[in-house]
């Protein structure tokens, strides 16, 4: 009884038969409340099956069974665990009678190898994920947000936290937009933290300081959020470590529970720390995929550049010359409008003479076409002095400038004047309309130089402006033709030295791909037609006549369409040097015209199928009348038993006939629109209830309930044709009788709208008890 071990008794069942008073204390139990009780209720449930086990198997020589340690469930619930030693108690006959045990408390030790066990398994959960966010490659990723919300939701599941957030720190604030949230797996953004709200928190990060709080609420550098962020996020603890970047503080890192409050050890710590350093990587690797990005563009720039100058050396329009190159630069700078403004001197106006636009954005026209100087004064400002403007539009002082590109959806622009003999002759514009982009200094330089070349392209193209115009007038009338323009060469292949661009419309191949003569459309022309094509236009030429005709030609994605062209010759010196035309998509005519011709076809067909069906119909009814009236006579006479049955059947199947016969005849009626209607009014009820005798006979005779369900509010007296309406409902409920071996039939009749005292809207159902019909016969009958 004084020994400082657990020592007790079982009988064989397990139930406790001694303790010692240790065993009572260190339990917790009265022996009262311990003796009789099997060992069974005092093990920790996920231990129990695994010790039942345990001690039913063993060998019948065997006296002991081998030490175990288990946790055992004292009678304030708190877990003891214990290591126990077990021996088998046998009679003199060798059977099995009870069991003695020993054991010590070993608690404290378990405690600390679990512990143990719970860090290296935390430990080693913690170094996988480091392994794996180290030996990422970041500069796969196309944005630091990307990054660093991988590396957040990653962390977030490993750490067992609630949220973890990234936080952008500026002098005056810090702002987020990564805060990831594990409940509701989504990120918010745009959450802002102001220096002057929160003054000591700023003051702790700034100083290097890792910000560890068990308890947000007890902390004195966490103070300042207690009524405003954790109360909105109900943060409980908190981790927080500065991250820099060469020396600098560039924003923190945040670990944050709700569910509960959590002592932070030296591993949580140490984890947090790494990621850290992960998300300083990840920042470096983006300023380096930055700078990398940045000579990229300087590059892509300056070869576009190279590009436009080539291009203006050769250019003999300048419409051509900033369609060819616009495209280039636009892209190269990856704005999303770049146009071309032209100043009149003599009126002092400036007009709009190009725009293009990058691809999925509109091109916004203005509502001014023409600006004067008090429309563009910060423009004309910068141009007088021979300097470049650019402008963030939110930071503009307010301007009729100002607002009109704020009506046009622009963040940013960059406007380089062009000179002409040394005079302000227009400019070229750039702008953002998602991006309050900032020029540098290396771009404003490169693109000046560009909109010097250009001026120099005008100047050198002032002398052929003539022509210039002619051609303009020439593409504006041709591109306002509801058709394919073109121009040819009078040669082999009818090259193409001019295309408008209804052309891409037409065939599915842009007009380039016909002028670089990459295809010709003589390809285009369909096998069966080409000779025609061919002989036609010679034919024509011959004859010193313009030509016209229809043909198919097969478009880019291999479909056929038909094309009607006019086309027409250009002398010189009597010969043809060009042929000139149009071509028109006439697909739709032609499939109109076929649909009409079929359509014709099928209404003529059906009326004659009609008329035959009403012909047959009638011709068949005259005998089959005499038929009827003769049948009825004869069995007015004397006539064996038998002969009256076989006349029976005689008029039953002449009058089946009839109906057939009539039904044929109002169908073909019906096709034809020629069934007409004998309105009058009569008692719906007196009508319902002759039809409901009609059919009871045969109801009766199959043993069927027949009902007749009307609603209160359809009116006695209605307008309808009632001999059509019979024929209907008796045909109805004919065949609902007919395929309903038992139960009920029902005819019902409601009212479903009323739209004044005189109108109604009523319906007639049938409604049986029978097998109905089968999915595939409901889908041929409706």
């Amino acid at each position: 009884q004084n020994a400082t071990d657990i020592i007790f008794e079982v009988d064989d069942d397990g139930n406790f038969i001694f303790a010692n008073d240790f065993t009572v204390k260190i339990l917790g139990y009265s022996k009262e409340m311990l003796l009789g009780r099997n060992y069974s209720e005092f093990i920790r449930n996920d231990y129990l099956e695994s010790m039942m086990n345990f001690y039913q198997n063993f060998k019948d020589n065997e006296f002991d069974f081998p030490s175990v340690e288990i946790p055992i469930i004292r009678n304030d619930k708190t877990i003891v665990w214990i290591s126990q030693k077990v021996f088998i108690k046998r009679n003199k006959s060798g059977q099995i009678n009870g069991y003695s045990g020993i054991g010590r408390d070993i608690t404290t030790l378990k405690i600390i190898e679990l512990e143990n066990i719970n860090r290296q398994e935390k430990i080693k959960k913690y170094n996988t994920i480091i392994n794996e966010l180290s030996t990422t490659n970041f500069s796969i990723y196309d944005s630091l947000n990307q990054s660093i919300k991988m590396i957040l939701q990653k962390a977030t599941i490993v750490f067992d936290v609630d949220i973890a957030s990234y936080w952008f720190y500026e002098s005056d604030k810090i702002t987020s937009d990564n805060f990831y949230n594990l409940e509701s797996n989504a990120y918010e953004s745009n959450i802002i933290l102001y220096k002057t709200d929160y003054p000591i928190y700023f003051q702790a990060i700034e100083k290097e300081t890792i910000i560890i709080v068990n308890d947000v609420y007890s902390n004195y550098e966490t103070s300042e959020f207690v009524e405003t962020y954790f109360k909105e996020f109900s943060v409980k603890s908190m981790l927080d470590i500065p991250i820099f970047v060469n020396g600098f503080l560039t924003g923190i890192i945040c670990f944050e529970t709700t569910r509960n409050y959590r002592n932070w050890d030296n591993e949580d710590i140490s984890f947090a720390r790494t990621i850290s350093d992960v998300i300083s990587l990840a920042i470096s690797v983006q300023l380096k995929n930055e700078a990398d990005k940045i000579l990229t563009y300087k590059s892509d720039l300056l070869s576009a550049m190279a590009l436009c100058t080539e291009k203006f050396l050769l250019t003999k329009n300048i419409n051509e010359m900033f369609l060819e190159t616009f495209d280039l630069i636009g892209k190269a700078t990856k704005v999303d409008h770049l146009y071309y403004y032209e100043h009149d001197i003599s009126t002092k106006l400036i007009a709009q003479k190009f725009k293009w636009a990058r691809e999925n954005v509109p091109i916004q026209i203005t509502e001014l076409q023409k600006l004067n100087y008090d429309n563009l004064k910060e423009i004309i400002d910068k141009a007088r002095v021979k300097k470049p403007f650019s402008a963030i539009i939110s930071q503009m002082e307010n301007s009729f400038l100002k607002n009109l590109l704020i009506a046009n959806n622009i963040k940013s622009i960059l406007i380089l004047p062009i000179y002409y003999q040394d005079k302000f002759s227009g400019f070229i514009g750039l702008d953002d309309c998602y991006f309050e982009k900032i020029w540098s200094e290396d771009e404003i330089y490169m693109l000046q130089t560009l909109a010097n070349n250009i001026s120099s392209t005008i100047e050198k193209n002032k002398t052929e402006s003539m022509i210039y115009e002619s051609e303009e007038k020439f593409k504006l009338l041709a591109n306002n033709i509801p058709g394919t323009v073109y121009l040819a060469n009078y040669d082999e292949n009818w090259t193409k030295v001019y295309l408008n661009d209804e052309i891409e419309n037409l065939t599915g191949y842009s007009k380039n791909d016909f002028l670089d003569q990459k295809i010709h459309f003589n390809d285009l022309i369909q096998a069966e037609y080409t000779d025609f094509v061919r002989n036609e236009i010679e034919m024509a030429l011959n004859k010193k006549t313009a030509f016209n005709f229809e043909y198919q030609i097969i478009r880019k994605d291999g479909s056929l369409i038909w094309v009607e062209e006019f086309g027409d010759a250009i002398y010189k010196d009597r010969k043809v040097i060009y042929i000139e035309g149009i071509f028109i998509d006439i697909t739709e005519r032609k499939l109109s015209q076929t649909i009409l011709k079929e359509k014709e076809l099928a209404e003529a067909a059906n009326r004659t199928k009609s008329e035959f069906l009403a012909n047959m119909s009638h011709e068949i009814r005259t005998p089959l009348n005499g038929i009827i009236g003769f049948t009825e006579l004869l069995m007015k006479t004397e006539l064996a038993e038998m002969q009256k049955k076989y006349m029976t059947t005689v008029s039953q199947s002449a009058h089946s006939l009839l109906d057939i016969i009539n039904d044929v005849l109002d169908f073909s009626k019906i096709e034809a629109g020629k069934l007409n209607l004998h309105i009058e009014k009569i008692d719906i009820f007196e009508n319902l209830n002759q039809i409901i005798d009609l059919i009871s006979y045969e109801s009766s005779f199959k043993k069927l309930d027949l009902d007749l369900d009307y609603d209160k509010k359809v009116p006695k007296f209605l307008f309808v044709d009632v001999l059509r309406l019979k024929q209907i409902l008796i045909n109805l409920l004919g065949n609902a009788v007919k395929f309903t071996e038992k139960g009920v039939v029902k005819l019902k009749v409601t009212c479903l709208e009323e739209y004044d005292k005189s109108e109604f809207k009523i319906r007639f159902s049938v409604t049986d008890s029978g097998f109905g019909i089968a999915d595939e016969n409901l889908k041929k009958i409706f």
